[in-house]
């Protein structure tokens, strides 16, 4: 005996709706590799800003001329404003 026809429409609709949930499981699970990866390149560039910083860190102190003090000043700025840059990326990606 055949199935009445709301029950084969109920379970076509179910196996549309099963089919649907694995795509976006799919999507994502590629959606969260993509935020572990973007998380790791944060970290590499905070690495690199820390290296920077520390490196800049040792060329301004008081036995350099005041010209070279200045400079070491501006690139703190720079590095300032590049650490800015990288907390705002850090937002946008954890949101």
């Amino acid at each position: 005996m055949e199935a009445p026809l709301t029950v084969q429409i109920v379970e076509f609709n179910t196996k549309v709706m099963q089919e649907e949930l694995k795509k976006l499981g799919l999507k994502v699970n590629h959606h969260e590799a993509n935020i572990t990866f973007l998380k790791s390149e944060i970290y590499a560039i905070e690495e690199s800003i820390a290296d920077l910083t520390s490196k800049i860190l040792c060329v301004c102190h008081p036995g350099f001329m005041h010209s070279r003090l200045r400079c070491s000043y501006l690139r703190m700025q720079h590095v300032d404003t590049i650490w800015q840059t990288t907390k705002h990326v850090n937002y946008v990606v954890v949101c």
